[in-house]
């Protein structure tokens, strides 16, 4: 089970040149860069970012009458954005576009998993 978003109130920063030595080229090696990922936001109980297990806080929420900014997506969505940067770090230039629509990381994922997990 995740950790509640409220409980870590860090965000996990990547280093993908070191941490995912190899890179994606397609369907050839999906399954041995997948599971560099996989270890990776495992190991920093990150997953439920990718398997949809930890999905988006509401953006606002009610204080004091009053919708204003939810601090909790404010942390989602930034350590959403560093796992997106490190999925894009780790796939060759010639994939990236299957990536451009994606919103999320899970998006991102799935996207990769539809053109290339065979």
């Amino acid at each position: 089970m995740p950790i509640p978003l409220t409980a870590s109130l860090i965000v996990i920063q990547f280093n993908p040149v070191f941490q995912v030595p190899i890179e994606l080229v397609g369907s050839h090696n999906f399954a041995t860069w997948k599971v560099q990922i996989s270890m990776l936001m495992h190991g920093d109980n990150l997953f439920g970012h990718l398997d949809g297990t930890s999905p988006a806080p509401s953006q606002t929420v009610t204080q004091d009458n009053q919708q204003i900014v939810n601090p909790e997506y404010n942390i989602w969505f930034r350590q959403d954005q560093l796992i997106q940067n490190a999925i894009m770090a780790t796939i060759d230039l010639t994939i990236a576009p299957t990536l451009t629509a994606a919103t999320t990381s899970k998006i991102a994922w799935d996207s990769l998993h539809t053109a290339y997990a065979k």
